[in-house]
């Protein structure tokens, strides 16, 4: 695959160094937590996002710079503190503590996560600190990205990675600080099915900064990490990293990777400092040319280790969750999402159970990529009623909604597979939606049952304009189409 590179980089040691001076400030700056205990995720990463700024700044290679906070509620990033301007860094705090404040099984979200900052990042809307819509710039166009992530927060940048790549996008810099998978082969963890963070091909240069002390249950979650495939891999001193800072070692990595950016003689995070002795028992080498050193605003991108080809990536789907896997509702809570509907078992495969009047399940925001041309479910009429009609809308970040997938409720069906409805070609591709599907009754009450699985998307031609609704009644007479037809033009 041809990779659409963000960064171009000149063979030569000099002529590097040149581009990557006149190119340094045009950095997107994401940092990702991992899990929190205590639902408190806040000091550490704006203090390094506040040390990042402050080092561009001071050493030249920016004049400005912002830092914005992800909300989950509205999806939008919500401005901190100094400036949106092209061409300078934006450090963006993605947050994602409600995917961790749930009841059941954490299994899926750190991929939902991943889905809707995705969105956020490919089409970013701002707030300021009351909320306010402001203007904004891009984060990804012409831009170089850079994605910072602690214990699960890496599994979130790897599946980040892998949307970029779905669409033929390099990300510059991925920074993993104590990889953590949550998939029960780390400590004494539960088995939450996550994916192990990968340097995937689209991944110009991986870090890894990681320890593990092997003794869970004598050191009670303080979580071991991870090495990377083919990423630059830095073991850390688990002894040294014991003699200072956070209680946990594991939490010892970011403030790690925090001495590496502030070269101060004993800066702090908003949460811990450190102190002389730990300088000179963390980085017994040196702390200037380490860690952040390797990033483009940490000035030393040209003297990156040489690394061996990434991974190929398996594309991810464009909807995540949308067969109901393992009947879990990640996917379809806390960045938008809102399920007033019943996940259910049938013969051992998760479906959505849509059962009745104000029966609707929301989709988390994602981003809908400029290649797709209709949307496919798989569904079941179980208890029709005249009248009634099941409808899959997409609603726009501005709140439009546009109906997308019709069909009458009103016979009993066995399941009708790979239903098919083209998009409509007025539908604007390239942003952020959420997908809502829902029973409607335009005339009496609704209490029709209708079952929904495999809800997906599918690439191909784009809809001509007259796939819009066309029936006079919101259903889509010559907008359904045969699957195998979609996929053979």
């Amino acid at each position: 695959m041809r990779w659409n590179r963000l960064l171009f980089v000149t063979v030569g040691s000099v002529m590097t160094m040149l581009a990557a001076a006149a190119h340094g400030q045009d950095v997107t700056t994401v940092l990702c937590h991992g899990y929190s205990l205590d639902q408190t995720k806040g000091a550490w990463v704006q203090g390094m996002a506040e040390a990042m700024r402050d080092r561009a700044i001071s050493e030249g290679i920016a004049t400005s710079g912002a830092i914005v906070r992800y909300d989950q509620a509205s999806g939008a990033w919500r401005m901190v503190s100094g400036t949106l301007t092209p061409g300078q860094p934006v450090f963006c705090i993605y947050r994602w503590l409600n995917d961790f404040d749930k009841p059941g099984p954490n299994a899926g979200y750190a991929e939902g996560a991943a889905d809707a900052m995705y969105a956020a990042l490919r089409d970013p809307q701002f707030v300021d600190q009351l909320g306010s819509p402001i203007a904004g710039i891009e984060l990804v166009n012409g831009r170089d990205l850079h994605l910072v992530g602690h214990s699960r927060g890496t599994i979130v940048n790897s599946e980040v990675s892998r949307r970029f790549a779905r669409e033929g996008l390099t990300v510059d810099h991925v920074t993993g600080m104590d990889p953590h998978p949550v998939n029960g082969t780390l400590d004494a963890d539960p088995n939450w099915g996550d994916p192990v963070p990968m340097r995937w091909e689209n991944n110009t240069f991986v870090d890894v900064y990681y320890r593990a002390d092997g003794a869970f249950l004598l050191n009670a979650f303080d979580f071991d990490g991870i090495p990377i495939p083919t990423a630059f891999n830095t073991q850390l001193s688990e002894s040294a990293l014991n003699s200072g800072g956070y209680t946990f070692a594991h939490s010892d990595t970011h403030l790690w990777l925090h001495g590496t950016i502030d070269l101060s003689p004993t800066p702090c995070d908003g949460e811990a400092c450190i102190t002389t002795s730990m300088r000179n028992n963390w980085w017994p080498e040196g702390f200037t040319e380490r860690g952040y050193y390797y990033a483009l605003l940490g000035g030393g991108a040209v003297q990156r280790p040489a690394l061996g080809p990434g991974m190929p990536v398996t594309n991810p789907a464009v909807l995540y969750n949308g067969d109901f896997g393992g009947n879990v509702s990640a996917g379809w809570l806390f960045h938008g999402g809102s399920l007033n509907a019943q996940l259910t078992n049938d013969g051992g495969n998760g479906i959505l159970r849509l059962a009745g009047a104000g029966s609707l399940a929301e989709h988390n925001r994602f981003y809908l990529p400029v290649g797709i041309a209709a949307i496919a479910a798989d569904l079941r009429v179980v208890t029709p009623d005249t009248g009634d009609v099941v409808e899959i809308s997409l609603v726009d970040a501005d709140g439009i909604s546009t109906v997308v997938w019709s069909m009458a409720a009103d016979s009993a069906t066995g399941w009708m597979p790979d239903l098919t409805m083209a998009l409509p070609g007025t539908l604007p591709r390239g942003r952020t939606y959420q997908l809502q599907a829902q029973l409607v009754d335009g005339v009496g009450t609704v209490s029709a049952t209708v079952d929904l699985d495999d809800i997906r998307f599918i690439e191909g031609p784009s809809c001509p304009a007259d796939c819009a609704p066309d029936n006079g009644d919101g259903t889509f007479g010559n907008g359904m189409v045969n699957i195998d037809d979609l996929l053979s033009v």
